[in-house]
């Protein structure tokens, strides 16, 4: 699983692609939500 991240004003968007999967795709997430909410984001979307 890719995700890609960019950040238009104030919100985060999280772009994934690939096949999401228990295990790898969803520590994958997890860590890239975190990424963002442990600085400034507080507004994600994924897509």
């Amino acid at each position: 699983m890719k995700i890609d991240s960019r950040i238009i004003r104030d919100i985060h968007f999280l772009d994934c692609s690939g096949q999401i999967t228990l295990g790898e795709g969803t520590m994958a997430n997890r860590t890239a939500v975190t990424n963002v909410s442990e600085g400034d984001g507080r507004k994600i979307v994924l897509k």
